[in-house]
């Protein structure tokens, strides 16, 4: 399910916080937040292992993803809520 991710981590600046990254990330994460199987953790290795090179040299992906993660963990938490 996490595939729904690829295009978007194709991209040299997936790992920014440029707004069109943060956009096609939460785009993506709108598709496959409804699925049942769906968890942030695994959303997150899958993004370690499939994430292209970032263009900025020395940046740290670890960082990133963990604030995509959290994002995605808050975002399920709400829709559980209602």
């Amino acid at each position: 399910m996490y595939h729904i991710f690829d295009d978007f981590l194709r991209k040299p600046t997936w790992s920014t916080s440029h707004p069109s990254d943060v956009g096609n990330f939460r785009a993506a994460l709108s598709d496959v937040i409804g699925h049942p199987d769906f968890d942030p953790d695994e959303m997150g290795r899958y993004f370690q292992q499939h994430g292209a090179d970032d263009i900025w040299k020395g940046s740290n992906h670890g960082e990133r993803i963990s604030a995509m993660v959290k994002e995605a963990k808050d975002k399920l938490r709400r829709r559980r809520a209602k």
